[in-house]
């Protein structure tokens, strides 16, 4: 179950010109070399292929760095679950009191989650409120992970959000984001080119209709990016979907690929712990 899905509404053409355009100039920043790549599978779209390719390098440029030596706590939620969300808050709580944990990583694209950062730095809630319309027609936009934000927000303020998701929304909140960054002056760093990275992402999984293991797949290249740069710094997980969480494969209809924790815990071993939240609170709101 994808906690994000929702049709492009108006705007899409608009942000994907945008996008189309911005994507050659961040690949060749980010130097990707698409020749002899062994995920280019898709001959028969030259457009998905490039990018299965430009993924596949990604990837294998992550995999020769040493990996991170801090731990990775994921859970894994039934999406607009009362009592999973209030587990996540309680288990985040006390991470962030007792072990010093500042970096929450989510199940939402780059861009949602650095919009939440600028979000957590202001002394209103417009940017908060904006992001959350975006969502509507979505299981995320729900009130109780409304609620959830808010209370880290007030009671934990220096938690870091890391979206670790495809580029969903990439045509209302992804185009916002670029927005914002240039008027910002900050189209010549790291962030916007991550951020054109997160939208292409979206593109591609809504143009070519990709299935979970194809989009896990992204999420994994994500996730060990963002964990990576932290130099050894512990990290929880929340809004994570169960299927993503549990260990194996993903369904026929998915794909049948290795689900995210399966391929995150090939690289980290050990230091990956992952718990679905229904075996400690149950299923029942």
């Amino acid at each position: 179950m994808n906690i994000y899905a929702t049709k492009p509404r108006l705007g899409r053409k608009a942000a994907q010109a945008l996008a189309g355009t911005l994507l050659a100039a961040m690949l060749a920043a980010l130097a990707f070399a698409f020749a002899g790549c062994a995920g280019a599978t898709s001959l028969d779209s030259p457009r998905r292929a490039e990018f299965e390719a430009a993924l596949c390098e990604r990837r294998a440029e992550l995999e020769e760095r040493a990996p991170s030596t801090g731990r990775i706590h994921l859970f894994g939620e039934t999406h607009g679950n009362a009592a999973h969300l209030g587990k996540q808050l309680e288990l985040w709580r006390d991470f962030y009191e007792n072990d010093g944990m500042r970096h929450l990583f989510l199940e939402m694209p780059f861009f949602t989650a650095g919009f939440l950062n600028e979000w957590m730095r202001d002394d209103g809630d417009d940017i908060f409120d904006a992001v959350f319309a975006d969502l509507r027609g979505t299981l995320a936009h729900n009130p109780h992970a409304k609620e959830f934000l808010r209370r880290i927000k007030a009671e934990l303020p220096e938690t870091v959000f890391h979206g670790t998701d495809v580029g969903h929304q990439y045509w209302s909140t992804g185009a916002r984001f670029l927005a914002h960054l240039r008027e910002s002056g900050q189209e010549s760093g790291e962030t916007y080119l991550l951020a054109l990275e997160n939208i292409e992402q979206g593109r591609m999984y809504y143009d070519y209709r990709m299935n979970v293991s194809a989009r896990a797949d992204m999420m994994a290249v994500n996730f060990i990016r963002a964990f990576d740069a932290l130099g050894g710094e512990s990290v929880m997980s929340a809004f994570y979907g169960a299927q993503h969480v549990a260990f194996g494969r993903y369904s026929r209809r998915g794909g049948r690929g290795a689900t995210l924790a399966t391929q995150l815990r090939a690289r980290y071993g050990d230091s990956l712990s992952a718990t679905l939240l229904r075996d400690i609170v149950g299923s029942s709101d």
